[in-house]
């Protein structure tokens, strides 16, 4: 008996698969490291007493600023240089020949770093400052480590086989797991620019919320040593 395909498959869905795989173990390590680096500038500055001279000329939001956002630069200029690095050496061998997937998750991938580097990060200092010490730094750190690590993981495991799973479609939405599923299921072709402007619009609104957060955190906790700063008790206090 003859078999009818309805929907003829996608000669190019390997390479979109390779290039979402791609971008995604770009993201997660990019946020994962230089998030942990600015939980752990801001340790090293507390430790010693660094940041008691420089807030004697500039204000907790300004030395917080600063530092996101030099290291976020950083982490950007390391991600486009492997991005290119990847994309031309795919291009070069013949491995890739759909470069409108390559280019379009390049975007995606740059786009979504940054919203994500500032909700991350601005989480990793908030903790960071509640320590004094490096020893204690990666008990405060790992929930964040989990919370990436999360849809990290779903993406490689939920997308492969059904680019269309349920799960991974909701999860493309939610803050804190949209910057690593919508960019996948972008380059797979299952999400289009509309819900990734949506995905995108409710991340900056919660960027927004946890800066906010974020930064009355370091800034009642930054100038105390000692004994762990709870987060209760930094956000309470009246500092």
């Amino acid at each position: 008996m003859a078999v009818e395909t309805l929907e003829p498959a996608d000669a190019d869905r390997g390479q979109r698969l390779a290039v979402a795989f791609v971008g995604t173990f770009l993201l997660f390590f990019s946020l994962s490291g230089y998030g942990s680096l600015v939980a752990t500038g801001v340790v090293e500055e507390k430790q010693s007493r660094v940041v008691e001279l420089l807030l004697a000329t500039i204000k907790p939001w300004q030395l917080l600023a600063g530092k996101i956002a030099g290291l976020g630069a950083v982490g950007l200029l390391q991600l486009v240089i492997l991005s290119v690095i990847c994309g031309v050496g795919a291009a070069a061998t013949g491995l890739l020949t759909v470069p409108g997937a390559a280019v379009g998750m390049f975007v995606m991938v740059v786009v979504w770093y940054l919203i994500g580097f500032f909700l991350y990060a601005s989480l990793y200092a908030a903790v960071g400052s509640t320590v004094s010490r490096q020893e204690e730094l990666q008990s405060v750190v790992a929930p964040m480590i989990f919370l990436l690590l999360i849809p990290f993981v779903l993406t490689l495991n939920l997308l492969p086989s059904d680019p269309r799973n349920g799960v991974a479609t909701v999860l493309s939405f939610v803050p804190f797991f949209s910057q690593t599923v919508m960019p996948a299921r972008y380059a797979l072709g299952v999400a289009s620019i509309g819900e990734v402007l949506v995905a995108a619009a409710l991340a900056l609104v919660t960027i927004v919320v946890v800066v906010r957060l974020a930064g009355r955190i370091y800034r009642n906790s930054v100038l105390r040593t000692g004994a762990r700063v709870s987060l209760r008790e930094a956000l309470n206090s009246r500092n």
